[in-house]
């Protein structure tokens, strides 16, 4: 006689499929904001390298 604490093949089976995607969802999420992240050091970079371009030719300019 099965009791209510029997967990059927079913049951064991959804409940590993939504572990599967919740741990596909944890993957995505740091994958995109690993991507966004770098993207934004990168940009950060950018602007500091035109701040540094910009502050020599203001040099330049006031030498010349």
């Amino acid at each position: 006689m099965p009791s209510s604490r029997d967990i059927s093949f079913s049951q064991i089976s959804d409940l590993v499929e939504k572990l599967m995607q919740i741990a596909l969802a944890i993957c995505i999420h740091y994958s995109i904001e690993s991507f966004v992240l770098s993207k934004l050091h990168t940009v950060s970079l950018m602007y500091l390298q035109l701040d540094y371009i910009g502050q020599a030719l203001d040099l330049l300019v006031s030498v010349s």
